[in-house]
């Protein structure tokens, strides 16, 4: 399809046009396009097969305590 499209300089609003989903991304941030769900995210961290989503900056902190109560609980199984 191509690349991303610089959008006009200095713009406050308008930072890269993605070619794949056809929106405009907010310039200085860390959006990517994930090629499993077709759709830019911000603060893309990486797509989670199991969960079926992308794990983001927002849902970090959700993420980082579901692994840590699914270790906790294969300990106490464990034991």
């Amino acid at each position: 399809l191509g690349s991303n499209r610089a959008g006009p300089p200095g713009s406050p609003i308008l930072g890269t046009y993605c070619v794949r989903c056809l929106v405009w991304r907010p310039p200085h941030d860390a959006s990517h396009h994930c090629s499993v769900c077709q759709r830019c995210v911000v603060g893309f961290d990486h797509h989670c097969d199991v969960f079926g989503r992308c794990i983001v900056r927002g849902n970090m902190l959700c993420f980082f305590i579901l692994i840590g109560m699914m270790c906790a609980g294969m300990i106490t199984a464990m034991v």
